[in-house]
C-alpha cells in the first residue's frame, strides 16, 4: 500500500500575462488494499490574482474539472488562495496522468503549489478535537460570532456523533495526516470574534503546520501571539494578517525553527523593526504591510540568509510615515531576495546594487534622492522606483535584462538620454515627468505601455514594428518633430490611448492617414465599413473622400486621441472626416493646432455615425476653422440626452468645444438649444459643456430670442457673445434685451418668437470667461478625477495604497520545487512522477482537452473555499468610452 498523505508537494514560480504553467503527475489504479484518499490542489499567490485549473483524465480523454464557488477578500498584499478537492470516489474512478495548469486572471503573480492526498477516512484526534473545541469556545460562543462557521461547521464537527462527511479533516481547506492530526487550519475571512484571543490549548496541535487567522478579530498582543507560535513545533506558514494584533515586534514571533512565512500586514503593529526579524535562520517571507512600524529598516540581513520576499507596503496616506532611512545595504545584497516591495514608505538615498537573484522591486512613492547604482541583475523582471527624486540616468545592464517586462521611473529627476533599444520582453516603459532628453528607442513588438510624457524628448516618433502589442502611448509635453508615423496610425497597433499633446509635431492629419491606408491596402475604408453598417460607413466612406483626401484614420480599438497643441493640418485644411466615422473614439482633442476650412465633413460624418459613436468629448478650438457652424453637430453623441444616464456614462463630462476659431453666419441656438436639453436630462449625474466664444468668432446675433426662466438661467452663467452686424462683439443677451445678471424674474422673459437655449450648470461658472482671454483647456486628469471619485468612493483610499504595484512578464526556464517536511514516504513527485512544462517544454504535449481545461478559468471543484486580496480599486466594469475609463483602463498592473 503506497502511502502518500504524509508529504506535500510544493512549487514555485510566477505566472505573467496569457502565459499558463502546466504539470502533470500520475494517480494510480486503485486495488481491493488501496486505501481510499482525495487529491486537494492549494494555490497560493503573492501580488497576483492567479488561477487554478485541474484536468483529469477519463475514457474520452483528459477532461477539465468545473469551476468552484469561492469568495474575495481584499488586502494590500494581494494574496489570493484557490483550492480544488476531488473526493475519493473521483480519484479512484479516474487512475492515470492528471493536468495542473496556473494562469494569471489579472495581474502577475507569485505562486506557490500545494498537491497532497489525505487519506478519505481520517478523523480528527485527540488532542487537536479539544483544542478545536477550546477554539470554538473562545472565538464564537463567547465573542457571539454568527458566521456559518461558528454556526453551523463547527458545532456539527464537534458533535459527539458526527458523521465523517461532517468531521474537520474533511472540511476543505482543513487537512490532516493519516493519524488525524492537524495540518492545516485555514479560517480566513471566518467570522472569529476572539475577545480573549486564542485559547492557550492552541500549542496541543503539534503537528500544524499552517495557521491562517487573516481577517478575523483574535484581539491579541504581539507578545501573545508569539507564544501561540512558538509552541506550535511543526509551524511554517503564519498568516496573521488584519486580525487585530496590537503591540511591538516582538522577536518570539519568529522564534519557532520551523516557520518560514509571517504575515502581520494590516495590524497595529508598533515601534520598529528589531534586527532578529531580518537575520531569522529559517524565515523565508516576511509581510509587514499597512501596520504602525516606523524607523530605519535593520541593517542585519546576514549573508546566508533565505529571505526571499519581504513586503512592507505602507498606507498612503501622508500621515502615516512608515519606514524611514536608506534601504539596508544588508537587503540589497541578500543572495536569496527574489521579491522586494517597499512602496509608500518615506526611504531616502540612493538605490542599488540589487540582490543578483532579484525579481521583482518595488520601492515607488518613497523619499529617495540619491542616484541609481549597479546594473540591473538578469532576473529582474519588474522595476519600480517612481515617485521618488532620483538622480543621474537610468541603471546600467538595460539591454542585457532579458527578463525584464516592466520599468517605471516616472516622477524622478532623471536625465540624459534613453537607450537606443530596449529589452525584448519589456511590455510597460513609464519614463515620464523627468527630465531626458535626446530620440525616443525603437519600439519593440512586446511593448504594451509607453510613458515619456514631460521631458525634452526631441526627434521623430518612431515606426510600429510589423506586429505591435502597443496600447497606450502618453509622449505629451516633449518636443517631438515631424509626422505622424503611418504604421502609427494604420491599425496595426490596437492602440486604446494615443496622447501626443504639447509637442511640435506638424504635417496632414488626413495625409498620414492616406500614406497609411495605402501602405494597408484597404484604401482607408474597411474601419468605417465594419464601424457604420452599410449605410454609416458609406455616408461616412463618402464624407471621408470628400474632406480627407482619400485616407481614413483606421483604428479599431482607439478610444483616446489627443493631438492638440501641434502644427497639424488637413489635405483639405480642416478635421479628417474619417475621425467622424471612429466608433470607439470617446475623446477627440484637435485644439491649438493649425486647422483650417469647414467643419462640416468631420461634422456630417459624425452625424451618420451617431447611433454608434462614443464621442463624448470634442474640442477643435483655437484653430482657424471657418464657416457656419454645421448644424449636424446638433445630432453629436455628447449632445444625446438619451446617452447621459446609465452605469456606463454617469459622471462623465461632455465637451463640445468650438471656441477660438473664425466661425462666421448665424448664432447657433438650434445647438446649444440641443446641449441645454442633454443638461437637463444628465441632471446631477454629468456635465454638459458647449463652448462657443473667442476673438475671431463672428457669428451674428440673433433677431429674436424666446426664453424660458431656465433657460435665461443657463445663458446668464454661460456668458456667450455674437457679432451686432458692426462687427462688434456683444453679450447675446445684452443684443436680445436679456438680463445678463440674475434678477429672479417672476415670468418668463420673451421677445417675440425663437429658439429657446441654454447651457449647463455644472462647471460653467468655471468656463465663462470674457471675449478677449484664452481659453484653458480640460487638463486629462481632469476628468478622470471626476468619475474616479464618483466610482470609487471608499475603495479609493486602498486602491492608492498599492498604486505602486505595478506588474511584470518574464520568460520563464522553468520551475523550482521545494518539499515541505513531512513523513518517511518521499515526495509525490517520487511516487507519482510529477513532472513540470514550462513554457516551450516539449517534454508532454497537452492534449486538446487538457489545453481546454489549462484555458477555462479552473478555480477548481469541492468543497474549496477561495480567498482573494485583489485591488478593490481595480476597474472591473470601468467606463470603457469615457477618458476616466480609459485612463483607469491605463493602470500598468493590467499590461504585464
Amino acid at each position: 500500500m503506497l502511502k502518500v498523505d504524509q508529504t506535500a508537494l510544493t512549487m514555485q514560480g510566477v505566472i505573467s500575462r496569457r502565459e499558463v504553467d502546466l504539470f502533470s503527475f500520475n494517480l494510480p489504479q486503485a486495488t481491493n488494499d488501496t486505501r481510499p484518499y482525495r487529491l486537494l490542489l492549494i494555490l497560493r499567490s503573492v501580488d497576483g490574482d492567479a488561477q487554478l485549473g485541474l484536468s483529469i483524465p477519463t475514457p474520452q480523454g483528459t477532461s477539465p474539472v468545473p469551476d468552484t464557488i469561492g469568495t474575495q477578500v481584499y488586502s494590500t498584499e494581494i494574496t489570493t488562495e484557490v483550492i480544488i478537492e476531488l473526493p475519493w470516489f473521483v480519484v479512484a474512478q479516474n487512475p492515470g496522468r492528471y493536468l495542473i495548469s496556473i494562469s494569471r486572471a489579472r495581474r502577475r503573480s507569485i505562486y506557490t503549489l500545494q498537491v497532497e492526498t489525505p487519506f478519505n477516512d481520517v478523523r480528527l484526534a485527540e488532542p487537536d478535537l479539544s483544542a478545536i473545541k477550546d477554539l470554538h469556545t473562545a472565538c464564537c460562543v463567547e465573542g457571539g460570532a454568527t458566521s456559518s462557521l461558528c454556526t453551523q461547521f463547527l458545532p456539527r464537527a464537534l458533535a459527539p456523533n458526527h458523521g465523517n462527511d461532517d468531521d474537520l479533516c474533511r472540511m476543505t481547506p482543513m487537512t490532516c495526516n493519516s493519524e488525524g492530526r492537524l495540518t492545516q487550519l485555514a479560517v480566513a475571512q471566518a467570522g472569529l470574534i476572539c475577545p480573549r484571543g486564542l485559547p492557550a490549548s492552541m500549542s496541543q496541535l503539534d503537528a500544524l503546520t499552517t495557521l491562517d487567522l487573516a481577517f478575523n478579530f483574535i484581539n491579541m498582543s504581539t507578545a501573545d501571539m508569539a507564544q501561540i507560535i512558538a509552541g506550535l513545533p511543526a509551524l511554517q506558514n503564519a498568516f496573521l494578517r488584519y486580525t487585530g494584533l496590537d503591540g511591538p515586534m516582538d522577536c518570539e514571533l519568529v522564534a519557532n525553527p520551523t516557520l518560514t512565512r509571517l504575515s502581520l500586514s494590516g495590524n497595529n503593529v508598533t515601534g520598529t523593526v528589531p534586527a532578529c526579524m531580518l537575520s531569522d535562520a529559517t524565515l523565508q517571507e516576511l509581510y509587514l504591510s499597512q501596520t504602525a512600524l516606523t524607523g530605519p529598516l535593520p541593517d542585519a540581513v546576514p549573508p546566508n540568509s533565505p529571505l526571499r520576499l519581504l513586503y512592507a507596503i505602507n498606507f498612503i496616506q501622508p500621515e502615516r510615515e512608515g519606514f524611514s532611512g536608506p534601504i539596508p545595504a544588508s537587503l540589497l545584497s541578500s543572495p536569496s531576495l527574489a521579491y522586494l516591495n517597499l512602496a509608500n514608505n518615506a526611504l531616502s538615498g540612493g538605490l542599488g546594487p540589487l540582490p543578483p537573484q532579484l525579481r521583482v522591486l518595488n520601492v515607488s512613492n518613497n523619499a529617495l534622492d540619491g542616484r541609481i547604482t549597479g546594473d540591473l541583475p538578469p532576473s529582474i523582471e519588474t522595476y519600480d522606483a517612481s515617485y521618488n527624486g532620483l538622480q543621474g540616468g537610468l541603471p546600467g545592464g538595460l539591454a542585457a535584462a532579458a527578463n525584464l517586462s516592466l520599468m517605471d521611473l516616472s516622477y524622478n529627476r532623471l536625465s540624459g538620454a534613453l537607450p537606443g533599444q530596449l529589452p525584448p520582453s519589456l511590455a510597460v516603459l513609464d519614463v515620464g515627468t523627468n527630465s531626458f532628453s535626446g530620440s525616443l528607442p525603437a519600439i519593440p513588438a512586446t511593448l504594451r505601455y509607453l510613458g515619456a510624457a514631460n521631458n525634452s524628448l526631441t526627434g521623430p516618433l518612431p515606426a510600429l514594428p510589423p506586429s505591435p502589442s502597443l496600447r497606450f502611448m502618453y509622449l505629451q509635453n516633449n518636443q517631438l518633430t515631424g509626422g505622424l508615423p503611418p504604421s502609427l496610425i494604420d491599425g496595426r497597433a490596437p492602440l486604446l490611448l494615443l496622447d501626443l499633446h504639447g509637442n511640435k509635431l506638424s504635417g496632414s492629419l488626413d495625409g498620414a492617414a492616406a500614406a497609411a491606408a495605402a501602405a494597408a491596402g484597404n484604401g482607408g475604408r474597411r474601419l468605417l465599413q465594419q464601424q457604420g453598417g452599410a449605410g454609416a460607413g458609406s455616408a461616412a466612406d463618402q464624407q471621408a473622400g470628400a474632406g480627407g483626401g482619400g485616407g481614413a484614420w483606421s483604428f479599431d480599438t482607439l478610444a483616446l486621441l489627443d493631438l492638440s497643441r501641434n502644427g497639424f493640418t488637413g489635405v483639405t485644411g480642416s478635421v479628417p472626416a474619417s475621425l467622424g466615422g471612429l466608433a470607439g473614439l470617446s475623446h477627440l482633442d484637435l485644439s491649438a493646432n493649425q486647422l483650417t476650412g469647414s467643419l462640416a465633413p468631420y461634422a456630417d460624418a459624425l452625424a451618420s455615425n451617431a447611433s454608434q459613436s462614443l464621442l463624448l468629448h470634442l474640442n477643435v478650438s483655437n484653430n482657424k476653422l471657418s464657416g457656419e457652424v454645421p448644424a449636424s453637430l446638433a445630432s453629436a453623441p455628447m449632445l444625446d440626452p438619451s446617452r447621459l444616464n446609465g452605469r456606463r456614462s454617469a459622471g462623465v463630462p461632455r465637451v463640445l468645444d468650438l471656441g477660438g476659431n473664425t466661425f462666421s453666419g448665424p448664432f447657433p441656438t438650434a445647438l446649444v438649444a440641443q446641449a441645454e436639453a442633454a443638461q437637463s436630462a444628465c441632471a446631477n449625474m454629468c456635465s454638459v459643456r458647449l463652448l462657443l466664444n473667442g476673438t475671431d468668432m463672428a457669428l451674428a446675433c440673433p433677431e429674436q430670442l424666446q426664453v424660458s426662466q431656465a433657460q435665461l438661467a443657463f445663458l446668464q452663467q454661460a456668458d456667450y457673445v455674437c457679432n451686432d452686424g458692426s462687427g462688434k462683439q456683444v453679450s447675446l443677451l445684452a443684443a436680445s434685451n436679456l438680463p445678463e445678471t440674475s434678477s429672479n424674474p417672476s415670468g418668463p422673459n420673451s421677445a417675440v418668437a425663437g429658439q429657446p437655449f441654454t447651457i449647463p450648470t455644472a462647471g460653467a461658472a468655471a468656463a465663462r470667461r470674457a471675449p478677449q482671454q484664452q481659453k484653458k483647456k480640460l487638463a486629462p486628469g481632469a476628468i478622470a478625477g471626476i468619475v474616479i471619485g464618483s466610482i470609487a468612493g471608499a475603495a479609493l483610499l486602498a486602491a492608492a495604497a498599492v498604486f505602486g504595484y505595478k506588474k511584470s512578464k518574464r520568460h520563464r526556464a522553468g520551475w523550482r520545487k521545494d518539499e515541505l517536511a513531512g513523513g518517511p514516504q518521499g515526495g509525490l513527485n517520487d511516487a507519482f512522477g510529477i513532472t513540470g512544462l514550462p513554457p516551450g517544454s516539449t517534454a508532454m504535449a497537452a492534449p486538446p482537452a487538457a489545453a481546454a481545461g489549462a484555458a477555462n478559468s479552473a478555480n477548481g471543484a469541492g468543497r474549496g473555499v477561495r480567498f482573494a486580496d485583489a485591488d478593490p480599486g481595480y476597474p472591473h466594469t470601468p467606463y470603457e468610452h469615457s477618458q476616466a475609463g480609459i485612463e483607469m483602463l491605463s493602470n500598468r498592473h493590467n499590461e504585464v
